[in-house]
């Protein structure tokens, strides 16, 4: 299986990952999110004592469905959660794109869709 990265900068400090392998292409966002208001199907969290909490999902797709596309088969997440004087956390945004049919333009509007979907929902 050949794989091929691409780098997109969405602006001087943001930028999305896209993986392109055979048939899909599994894109990679991070976002910065004082709040989540995801509704989830699964998490699993890890707390490393009462400083830091990793924490994995699925989103359910309707949450991003101005974003919707045929070919976007799933969406995770991983997280940090930092709790200090404030409560800070870094979300990374994974999802995969079937990419028969989809030039990169189209795959990379996508990921911007969703991370502006995400970028909304975090600060709710």
């Amino acid at each position: 299986m050949q794989v091929s990265i691409y780098e997109y900068w969405v602006n001087d400090h943001e930028r999305i990952l896209l993986i392109e392998e055979d048939d899909a292409v599994i894109v990679s966002i991070d976002v910065f999110c004082p709040k989540w208001s995801f509704n989830t199907y699964s998490t699993h969290a890890v707390s490393i004592g009462n400083e830091v909490t990793i924490f994995y999902g699925r989103v359910n797709k309707e949450n991003v469905d101005t974003c919707f596309h045929e070919n976007l088969e799933w969406i995770e997440y991983v997280g940090i959660k930092v709790f200090n004087e404030e409560y800070t956390q870094l979300v990374n945004i994974r999802l995969r794109v079937k990419s028969k049919g989809l030039n990169i333009d189209e795959i990379t509007n996508i990921a911007k869709c969703i991370k502006e979907e995400v970028e909304k929902k975090c600060s709710v």
